[in-house]
This record gives C-alpha cells, structure tokens and sequence, in this order.
C-alpha cells in the first residue's frame, strides 16, 4: 500500500513579512496586482511603481501551494509534475486553487456551493472595515463571479420586497379582521401565497429594484471619472467593480424589512416608527459610503478615501435622478417618492 509523505518545507526557506522568498524557488511570474509591475528579484514588500504594500505569503505563497490532486506541497519544483502522483499542472491553476481555498467568497466558490457562499459572502460585507481588511489585492478579482453576485443580489433584493410586503399586508388583515371579530382568525394566515401574488404585481418591488440597479451602475461610472486618481494609485476598472459590488448590494434588503416593520408597529401598536421610513434611503445611502470608504481606504489603499467616495456618489444620486427621468418621462425623484409610498401603504 502506497503512503503519500508530506513533503516538508525547511524553515529558513519561507518567506518573512519584511523580507522577499528565494526567488530561485519561485518558477511563475509574480507581479504587482494594482499595478502589474514585475516583483520579481525584490526583497522588500513594497511595489517600486506603485507604494502598493503587500504580503509576502499572499503574493508569494511557493510553501503553500499543493498538488491539485494528492495536496503535495510543490514547494522547490522546477517541472510542472507531481512527484507523488504523475499529475501534470500548470502554477496559474495551482494559484487559482490556492486562492480558491483560502477565500470563502462567493467570487471564488460560487461552482461548489453557490448558497452557501452567497449568504457568506452577504454577512460578511456587513462588516465593511473588517471586509475590506481581509482581502487582499493579490487575490485576483474574478469579473464574471463578480457580476453573477450583484445580480443574484438584485433578484434576492425584489423577492425579499415581496416577501416582507406580503407578510405584513397579511399581518396587517390578520389583525384587523381579529379585531373585528372578537378572535383570532386563523383562516387569513393561509391566503399569505394570494398576499405575495399581489404584491409581485404591483410595481413597486420592480421600481425598487430597478433604482438599485442604476443606483449601482451610476456609481461605476461615476468612480471611473477619476480617471487621474485610479493612474496615480494604479487602480484598475476591476478593482472598482469589485468594491462597488460588495458595497451597493448588501444592505437594500434590510432596509426595505425595516421599513415595512417600522409601517407594521405603527399600524398595531401605535408605535411612532412610521416617521423613521424617509430615514431608510439616507442610511443605505450612508452605508454604501461606509463600505466604499473603507474598500478604497483598506484595500485599494488609496488617499482622500473619503473624498472620492463622497463627490463620486453625488454625481451617481444626481445622474440617477436624471438617469430616471429619461426612462420614465416624469421628476424622478417625485415619482420615486410617490410610488415609495404607494407600495408601502402611505397616504400622501
């Protein structure tokens, strides 16, 4: 019976925070993952062309890479062959694997466990600082996992709409018609399904969805403006998309519960939580900033973070209302409120 040994690394080979690998060990290209500059031959963590700081075991992890097949540590191979098992590879796939494995985000485990990753990758971007602090720029964006997220996130945003609205225009008979009766009603808890269908077809949960949408696209757009800023820190287009992802999609569908909760106690109890719905759009607004502040500030490691972020999405709120008028012929911003209102219940 054959029995795999672990190939084992020698200490004073492994690569230290402030001091470069062997680079005679190293048999792939490395290069600077803002920029492209080649590091190769560099001791220090610090890209000459752009100032990127970085870490070494995350640009260069040679002692962490394993055979894709029997996990052999490749550490000091010159052949493209596992030793171990005959398996050919090639070092890109063997770095895509590594990244795979070290990232649970839905960018890189979206083929084995789309769900899971997806409402990982959601609580995660719930914590923006501590988000942006852990991903790295040597970890490749992926643009087509990336677009296949914001969309999945726009699609659960509209069935959450409709599933919080239904809920609560049925909380909302429920009550009122237990109220009228002396007792509870048991019966109007199982047309739920009918409250769903009616709300699916109505269109504010399209509205909604579609001002999130443009909301994200205007803001790519708006932060591509800064076309002298993304030269100077060496930004790329990807790295934008990226950051404007996790940031735009992560808390509509809160917000959204929270203003169809806030509607619901008001309605039951008497609780003044209606006078907090016009604060919803502010705070989601407000948390994208958060999140796209730290993702500039922490992981495109660029200055006047907060600037950028602050001008680029006043121009993307200002061309969103234009954006919006074009499309429905009418004041956005007013028909936006409007029909705000109408599908929450409000009377104005």
């Amino acid at each position: 019976m054959l029995v795999c040994q672990e190939k084992t690394i020698p200490p004073d080979s492994k690569p230290l925070p402030d001091r470069g690998p062997d680079w005679a060990l190293v048999p792939f290209d490395v290069s600077c993952a803002r920029c492209g500059q080649d590091l190769r031959g560099l001791q220090e963590p610090v890209c000459p062309a752009c100032a990127l700081e970085f870490d070494w075991s995350v640009a260069v992890p040679i002692e962490k890479l394993t055979c894709l097949k029997c996990d052999y540590h490749l550490y000091g191979l010159t052949e493209t062959r596992c030793p171990e098992c005959g398996t050919a590879f090639t070092w890109s796939n063997v770095l895509e694997e590594y990244h795979r494995k070290r990232n649970p985000l839905f960018e890189y485990r979206w083929r084995e466990g789309p769900i899971r990753s997806f409402v990982r990758t959601w609580f995660m971007t719930l914590r923006p600082r501590r988000f942006w602090l852990r991903l790295d720029m040597h970890d490749p964006p992926r643009i087509r996992p990336l677009l296949i997220y914001g969309l999945a996130a726009a699609i659960a945003f509209f069935l959450s709409v409709i599933m919080f609205a239904g809920l609560v225009f049925c909380i909302r008979e429920t009550v009122w018609s237990s109220r009228q009766l002396g007792i509870f009603d048991w019966n109007v808890l199982t047309q739920l399904p009918s409250f769903w269908l009616d709300a699916a077809g109505g269109d504010g949960p399209y509205l909604l969805t579609e001002h999130v949408l443009l909301w994200w696209c205007c803001s790519v757009i708006a932060l591509l403006i800064f076309q002298q800023s993304m030269r100077q820190c060496k930004l790329q287009t990807v790295h934008v998309v990226r950051m404007t992802v996790y940031a735009h999609f992560t808390v509509p569908p809160i917000a959204v519960a929270l203003a169809l909760t806030s509607i619901l106690l008001d309605d039951l109890i008497g609780f003044p939580s209606r006078d907090f719905v016009p604060w919803v759009i502010p705070a989601t607004v407000a948390f994208a900033l958060w999140s796209l502040r730290c993702g500039y500030a922490h992981y495109a490691k660029m200055k006047h973070a907060a600037a950028v972020v602050i001008t680029s999405q006043m121009i993307a709120l200002l061309a969103l209302v234009k954006l919006g008028g074009w499309i429905h012929g009418e004041s956005f911003a007013g028909s936006l409120l409007l029909e705000i209102c109408r599908f929450l219940g409000i009377a104005l």
